[in-house]
């Protein structure tokens, strides 16, 4: 994560590529080894989940702040140059395993149109669209060879509106759907993440064969039948595709795996200051708890929800630890939430456009109000027709 403004931050494993590097490869050799009676080959077997690293070649840099979902945020700069800084973390962690699996089982390219980096073709199409950054950089230059899964819908048509939640064809809106399937498989996709429709998959295999022919369509879809299947195969769902009902119930919800759960939370947690050695708090304390504002917002597919002002904490659960008390000087201590500035209508105001504007809005991190005032004239990435 490289633009704290993009909201999607905290779902990143921050903003250093090293930490990034060494978390995704500890969690994909976890996800996908297996050991002992378990293991049928190459570290593969039972016991062994495909894991799917995302978004290549980065989803970090979103210009604005603003995110893909959305045709105002269909665009991903790199005003410091810094490409290979976001793909550290794919192809020195998420490529190069500790444990015999390898790789990881596969990739998702972003929704996004990674601005100016198709050095080659001179094409600004989405990552699931760009044959120089599925075939040409991460089959060609880093050798990988597992499934390439596109995220979803990309292939379907956008909202009428900018900041409408529809489908994300970027840099390809011209194309039908058909085309847009066709022009992702050149590309390398070997999976449509959301389509369950065949037939504009079956339409897309007939435009291949009026350009290559048949032999060479035929070769390009077995290519990606083979990494798809052998995902199946050395886990073993091939031969057993069937749940063991009363292991997974005896597996989920298990009180041993709930209390390492919550004991890797609570080793997440790092305390920055103790003065006076105030903590840890002995004894029943009276404690005062200050409501959160939260601003109104809209969630992904448009739904408003009105400003709150609401307890940030479950309160009938703190009261089995302390007593609680609407007074702060009656308070031994106060236990205070702080919630990290989002946007809320996430870049965009469709108030601000009937009113005369172009739409756009700071996404700002401060809490106060806030004026752009050096906000740039044009965007890195001006000009897309397709935005209101």
């Amino acid at each position: 994560g490289t633009e704290p403004r993009w909201y999607r931050i905290g779902m990143t494993f921050g903003e250093s590529p090293e930490l990034t590097t060494a978390m995704a490869r500890a969690y994909i050799d976890g996800f996908q080894t297996s050991s002992g009676k378990d293991e049928i080959a190459l570290g593969w077997g039972y016991k062994s989940v495909n894991a799917m690293v995302k978004h290549w070649p980065s989803g970090g840099p979103e210009e604005g702040g603003r995110d893909g979902h959305w045709a105002i945020g269909k665009f991903a700069v790199y005003p410091g140059d810094n490409l290979k800084q976001h793909i550290m973390p794919f192809v020195n962690g998420a490529f190069q395993l500790a444990g015999k699996t390898s790789k990881a089982a596969a990739v998702m390219p972003y929704y996004t149109i990674s601005f100016g980096q198709d050095k080659k073709n001179g094409e600004n199409v989405g990552n699931g669209y760009s044959k120089y950054l599925l075939t040409d950089l991460l089959r060609g230059t880093y050798g990988y060879d597992g499934v390439i899964c596109s995220d979803w819908l990309i292939t379907g048509d956008e909202a009428p509106k900018p900041d409408g939640f529809a489908g994300k064809p970027w840099g390809v809106e011209q194309l039908s759907v058909a085309e847009r399937h066709y022009k992702a498989l050149m590309a390398g996709i070997d999976q449509f993440g959301g389509n369950n429709d065949k037939a504009p998959v079956l339409a897309a295999y007939e435009l291949g064969v009026k350009e290559h022919g048949q032999k060479f369509m035929r070769q390009r879809f077995e290519a990606s039948a083979r990494r798809l299947l052998l995902n199946i195969f050395r886990v073993g769902l091939f031969e057993n595709p069937y749940l063991d009902v009363k292991q997974s119930q005896a597996t989920v919800g298990n009180p041993l795996y709930m209390k390492e759960g919550y004991e890797a939370q609570v080793k997440s947690v790092v305390l920055l200051k103790n003065s006076d050695q105030q903590l840890p708090i002995r004894g029943r304390k009276k404690v005062y708890v200050p409501k959160m504002y939260r601003a109104a917002m809209k969630d992904w597919w448009g739904n408003y929800t009105p400003a709150r002002l609401e307890y940030p904490v479950n309160i009938d659960l703190l009261r089995k630890y302390a007593d609680l008390t609407d007074n702060p000087s009656e308070a031994d201590l106060a236990v205070v939430f702080v919630q990290s500035p989002i946007s809320a209508e996430g870049g965009y105001s469709e108030r601000d456009r009937k009113n005369g504007g172009n739409g756009y809005v700071p996404i700002s991190l401060q809490y106060g109000t806030y004026t752009a005032s050096d906000a740039r004239a044009e965007s890195i990435a001006a000009g897309d027709p397709i935005i209101d």
